[in-house]
């Protein structure tokens, strides 16, 4: 059930691949490091490159420490659906979402499904399997539920070229792992920028 990937930044390079473990690229994650007006930060792409539509955004305001997820490309013929990424406390390392998903696991507006709090945050013993990982870098983290079960784990890399490993441990439909990665990979270059 669990799944693996690898998140790619090429050096010299601004933007993100998404590989899945043994596979070819299936994503593409257009970065840009500098705000240029109202165009969002991070941008998922379905495919290996920007031509592909947009399914999920991620803008990540200067002066602000909470992000907004808009799950949906702005081409798309339906309406994005637009979630807050808070960081609940000024020195506290974790972030969370709260996103409503329909029951065959698509992300939906407010009060059109079941709505579920999730939270990242930092681990110093949890990593991927088989991935060396530091214990004091801060980019290592693992999603729960309230329940505090463990739904992913993001494990930074110390390889030149590769930002971490990606591992979902649980199968609820591509838009939950749509938000698992961008939420992952906006803490990684959040980080990244400091």
């Amino acid at each position: 059930m669990s799944r693996l990937f690898q998140i790619v930044r090429p050096a010299f390079k601004c933007s993100y691949q998404i590989i899945p473990d043994g596979e070819k690229p299936l994503y593409k994650v257009k970065n840009l490091p500098y705000h240029k007006g109202g165009k969002p930060d991070l941008s998922l792409h379905d495919g290996p490159d920007e031509t592909a539509p947009v399914l999920v955004v991620c803008h990540m305001p200067k002066l602000s420490r909470h992000f907004k997820i808009g799950f949906g490309g702005p081409a798309g013929p339906n309406s994005i659906v637009w979630e807050d990424f808070t960081k609940p406390k000024l020195g506290n390392l974790e972030r969370r979402i709260s996103v409503s998903l329909s029951g065959d696991g698509h992300v939906v507006e407010t009060g059109k499904g079941e709505r579920e709090e999730l939270t990242w945050k930092r681990t110093r013993h949890g990593s991927v399997p088989g991935k060396k990982s530091r214990a004091a870098s801060l980019h290592n983290r693992k999603l729960i539920d309230d329940q505090g079960n463990i739904l992913a784990i993001f494990t930074h890399a110390t390889a030149i070229g590769v930002a971490g490993w990606l591992q979902i441990d649980v199968d609820r439909g591509r838009d939950f792992d749509l938000m698992v990665m961008m939420t992952a990979l906006s803490i990684h270059e959040w980080i990244r920028r400091q």
